[in-house]
């Protein structure tokens, strides 16, 4: 399957979602009572255990890893070259801090974490 059919399908899915939430907040706020058969079922039921959610194991956290400021201004540096460059300042933001020289040491393996999930 290309990957513009999987991206349309989501889409498609997401426009479901909004309806349906739509839908949802409409009834909240006129005071209605509702029930789940009121909402039109999209996706099958799950008939495979393996593919439940309940049955996906958690995925085990590695323990973060030591890292110097040096590194992650090199990612970031990277990162934002690379045409992330708000994603990056919003995430130095979300840490409360205007530069990352400033950024506490304890903070510096999330934040290379979060860094590299971008």
């Amino acid at each position: 399957m290309s990957q513009i059919k999987l991206l349309l399908d989501v889409v498609s899915d997401l426009k479901h979602l909004s309806d349906s939430l739509e839908e949802y907040a409409k009834a909240v706020v006129q005071n209605e009572k509702i029930s789940l058969n009121d909402f039109e079922q999209i996706y099958p039921p799950v008939e495979d255990e393996n593919t439940a959610i309940d049955a996906v194991p958690e995925k085990e956290t590695e323990p973060l890893k030591a890292v110097t400021l040096e590194e992650i201004r090199g990612l970031a540096a990277a990162k934002a070259q690379s045409g992330l460059r708000k994603e990056v300042k919003a995430l130095v933001m979300k840490y409360g801090v205007q530069s990352l020289s400033v950024l506490p040491e304890d903070k510096l393996p999330e934040f290379m974490a979060e860094l590299e999930a971008m």
